[in-house]
């Protein structure tokens, strides 16, 4: 922007030095003699015509015709008229030799020169944004519209018989028209209307319709004697037009809107960053050269020239300091002022002795306060200091501060990479001054327009009715004249809440604001009204009262709406809270709108934590993105969905639930969704244990299937045998030794039925077991005499399979309680399964101990081939056998572990086995503490 700034200057200054020719050689009518050029201008048409503070003509045409006269050689003499209306009669009196910015039409090109245009004027049809259901200027038949006495818009609807026009005298009444509602449109040119609307903070309110209602080109209107006059200006303006001046005229005074991030503002701080760049850029340079004094200072010559780089440097940081057009200022990291420029101490100069290098930063600020340099510290010196110290020692935020004097100085500081800090000063009285006087116009606009409706109304200084807008008598059909000089309380007491009344007349009393006071009117016609009134207070420069402005609206309908919305509330709340499932509505963000009382209780939630949220707000992440696909799926496809849920509940456990979403739409658009919610969880559990008995039926039928398979050849086995050695003894054909062959031959009849037995009765046990009528007989057991009886019925197996058998009793283990026949068959069971696993050479133990919480534990361990994790629960499944080898090599039912287990549990106890393939195998069997009996002194179990 500065070399922007800087390049139009230098560029009107050549133009003005090639171009300008001497305004003596030209001869006006009047001999030749030189004079000024009288220029007709309106005292007020933004952004084209305005005054300044002293009176002087100032704006868009008058900021041109400057730089046009500069390059023309001519001199101006302003003669200021009311309105355009004066300086067109003055220019018909041939009072004025030129207007500086007029557009060109037919009928003025009869009696006046025009210059090549200087800009093109766009009269547009402006509308509320966002408020306006008119969508082109072709549509204005039958509607209300504004325009501005003696303007264009005025000549181009005047002979419209369709529109219904409203004439203002100036443009901004009748944009508060627009803003109000009272009009639909509002024509008028472009630039213009944009720049009166951005000065008081509502453009963004309104909008221009397109096309263009009409383009009007502009120029100087120079008067039809004054042909050496327009041809000086012709070729002047020629030369004027797109050049850098021109543009920034331009955007002067028709530039973009200003948000809080202006150019001013920008150029505040960007320049404040481009200046601490360069700042440190030159600190950088200088610390370097100071660095690179130090490590060369052994050569004399070196030191020298690098002394002078030094030197140099300095004086180039000092002299940029001192360049700046803001103050300056540098501390370092002790806080002890390092360096600060004269505008720095321009700007403080109460405290400017103290600011030498070396002093404090808090010694200068003490100072500054003792001699009331900040009014803000007044009575708070010491709380002032330490607000102060915390910004100081804190910086990053820019802060503003006022001075004795008034003046407004911007705060920017910023830590240095060594701990130092550098201030920025920046006087903003103007810009302080402009925000005041830019609010103070925001403010009177906005008394109306930001609670414009259907009417507007006054109080005077007394609280009485000294203004109604038309609209009023037109809404309310009440006379104004029956209500102005009256108070509130004299035009009749509304029938409203007590309180509402009350408090009413408190604000009034007041002077306070209020907003929607709403209350009922009966009209002549018997019918009721609900009017809703709110009001600003108005105060003059000095503060004093001088009033109120408000506006009021019909909100019949309304309160008529909001009535029937109610009771439809209150029956569908009646519905949601007694239908026996959770209800919940939500809208097109999946936020919860509403829930009924049953998903209140179901849940333990609170609507108020709920209404409003979304599923991440609420549920963990892995629960909210569980629920949230769901409610994308919905979202998406707009189609019922059911699905079934299981939830946790506050007790801790799961409920199982039927969730139906169907979508919500509001004339054929979707709105959101609603949910139905029941719960399943006892119809679950009925389901799921009757697929649990299904599965047990089926196992057991599996089982029976394979127990006969089994049997078919466990009992086949023994039967052949027995048979077939009775054959042999039968027929008598036993050769020379029939009476050693037949002694061998009982024996193997023996022992096959032996085998028979133990398969029979093992089936038996775990019948009687599973129907649950066997009883454990209990009994005191010695556990040392029962475990050495069943090592001598396993002695001879083990040794035949070559298997290496020991038992180890951690101390004296005390009585068991347990029925002593299935004790011992849990541990005949347990180790004949470990030595028929194991192979020769291998070892099978039995460890016997109790726990410190007095549990009886007997664990049988072995280094047999071990069983497969995947194997672990068919081993201990009825006639569950696993294939080995070594199975293949021995008969059996595979009843034992199952067998084992089962007897355990009926003692109370439980059976755990852990295995590794090619390892071996351990079989625990615990025995609950109660069946302890009086452990004794010295035993494991105390």
């Amino acid at each position: 922007m500065l070399v922007a700034g800087l390049t139009a200057a230098i560029a009107g200054i050549l133009s003005a030095l090639t171009d300008a020719p001497a305004w003596a050689e030209k001869s006006l009518e009047n001999g030749g003699k030189e004079r000024a050029v009288i220029v007709g201008v309106p005292a007020y048409w933004p952004p084209q015509y305005s005054l300044d503070k002293s009176g002087q003509p100032t704006g868009f045409a008058i900021d041109v015709i400057e730089g046009i006269a500069r390059r023309a050689g001519l001199k101006l003499d302003y003669r200021v008229y009311p309105n355009f209306r004066e300086v067109v009669k003055a220019w018909e009196r041939r009072e004025i030799d030129m207007i500086p910015n007029s557009g060109i039409t037919p009928a003025r090109e009869k009696d006046s020169l025009f210059t090549v245009p200087i800009e093109t004027f766009v009269v547009s049809t402006f509308v509320r944004r966002g408020l306006s259901d008119i969508p082109s200027p072709a549509e204005l038949s039958g509607r209300r519209v504004s325009v501005v006495s003696s303007n264009i818009g005025h000549s181009l609807l005047k002979r419209r018989s369709d529109v219904n026009m409203v004439v203002h005298p100036d443009v901004e009444k009748a944009l508060f028209d627009l803003l109000s509602g009272a009009s639909d449109a509002l024509v008028f040119p472009k630039p213009v209307l944009l720049q009166v609307a951005r000065s008081i903070g509502v453009e963004g309110k309104i909008k221009a319709l397109e096309p263009p209602l009409k383009e009007l080109k502009r120029a100087i209107r120079v008067q039809k004697r004054e042909t050496v006059l327009h041809g000086i200006l012709n070729k002047a303006v020629v030369n004027f037009r797109n050049t850098p001046e021109y543009l920034a005229i331009y955007r002067k005074w028709y530039g973009a809107p200003v948000p809080f991030w202006n150019v001013p503002r920008l150029l505040a701080i960007g320049g404040g960053l481009i200046l601490l760049v360069a700042l440190a850029m030159v600190w950088w340079r200088y610390r370097s050269m100071v660095q690179l004094n130090l490590r060369l200072q052994e050569s004399l010559a070196e030191r020298e020239r690098v002394e002078g780089d030094l030197s140099r440097t300095q004086a180039q940081l000092v002299d940029a300091i001192e360049a700046i057009s803001e103050g300056f200022v540098l501390y370092d990291a002790n806080e002890r002022l390092v360096i600060c420029n004269d505008k720095y101490k321009q700007m403080h100069p109460i405290a400017a002795p103290k600011m030498v290098p070396g002093a404090s930063f808090t010694e200068i600020i003490r100072s500054a306060i003792e001699h009331g340099q900040h009014p803000a510290a007044i009575g708070r010196e010491e709380d002032w200091i330490k607000e102060r110290l915390i910004e100081f020692r804190n910086p990053g935020e820019t802060t503003e501060h006022q001075l004795f004097d008034g003046r407004w100085l911007r705060y920017s500081e910023h830590r240095t990479r060594d701990g130092g800090t550098v201030g920025i000063r920046s006087d903003i009285t103007r810009l302080k001054a402009i925000e005041e006087a830019l609010g103070e116009s925001e403010a009177r606009f906005r008394d109306f327009a930001t609670s414009a409706s259907d009417w507007f109304w006054e109080m005077d200084e007394k609280l009485r009715f000294s203004y109604f807008s038309e609209r009023f008598g037109e809404v309310t059909g009440v006379l104004e004249s029956n209500l102005l000089g009256k108070t509130r309380q004299e035009t009749g007491i509304p029938n409203v809440d007590e309180e509402a009344w009350r408090q009413h007349l408190a604000d009034l009393d007041a002077h306070r604001p209020f907003r929607n006071f709403v209350h009922p009117r009966t009209i002549d016609n018997g019918e009721v009204l609900w009017l809703s009134i709110s009001g600003t207070p108005v105060f003059d420069n000095n503060g004093v009262f001088a009033g109120y402005r408000g506006t009021g609206f019909d909100v019949t309908e309304k309160h008529r709406t909001e009535y029937l919305l109610r009771e439809s509330e209150q029956r569908f709340k009646a519905l949601m809270d007694h239908v026996p499932a959770a209800l919940f509505l939500k809208d097109r963000e999946a936020r919860y709108l509403l829930i009924n009382k049953q998903f209140q209780e179901w849940f333990g939630v609170d609507p108020d934590d709920v209404v409003g949220k979304n599923a991440f707000d609420l549920y963990p992440p892995e629960r909210a993105e569980r629920y949230a696909e769901g409610d994308r799926k919905i979202l998406t496809d707009w189609r019922v969905t059911i699905d079934e849920v299981v939830i946790p509940t506050t007790a801790g456990d799961e409920r199982n639930y039927t969730l139906t979403k169907f979508p919500i739409f509001d004339g054929g658009e979707p709105m959101g969704f609603g949910g139905v919610m029941i719960d399943i969880t006892e119809r679950t559990r009925s389901e799921a244990n009757l697929r649990q008995s299904e599965n047990r039926a089926d196992m057991a039928n599996r089982a029976k299937s394979e127990f006969l398979a089994n049997m078919s050849h466990e009992l086949r086995t023994p039967l052949n045998a027995i048979i077939g050695f009775s054959e042999i003894i039968k027929s008598g054909f036993l050769g020379k030794d029939s009476e050693t062959k037949t002694l061998e031959y009982a024996n193997d009849i023996y022992v096959s039925g032996l085998h028979l037995l133990d398969l029979i009765n093992d089936i038996l046990d775990l019948s009687k077991i599973e129907l649950g009528s066997e009883e454990p007989n209990d009994v005191n057991v010695n556990v040392r005499e029962l475990v050495d009886a069943v090592l001598v019925l396993m002695k001879e197996r083990a040794s035949t399979a070559r298997v290496h058998l020991q038992t180890d009793f951690h101390g004296d283990v005390p009585l068991l309680r347990a029925d002593e026949r299935k004790l011992k068959q849990i541990l005949i069971n347990l180790i004949s399964n470990s030595i028929k696993f194991t192979h020769a050479g291998g070892r099978v133990a039995l460890d016997v101990r109790c726990d410190p919480n007095g549990s009886y534990i007997f664990e049988v361990s072995d280094t047999g081939i071990g069983i497969a994790p995947e194997n672990i629960d068919k081993a201990l499944q009825p006639f569950g056998q696993i294939d080995s080898d070594l199975n293949r090599k021995f008969t059996g039912t595979g009843l034992g572990l199952p067998l084992a287990r089962e007897l355990a549990e009926m003692h109370g106890g439980a059976l755990s086995l852990e295995s590794t393939p090619d390892v071996g195998t351990t079989v625990t069997v615990r025995f609950p503490a109660d069946r302890t009996v009086n452990p004794y002194p010295d035993s494991a179990c105390i």
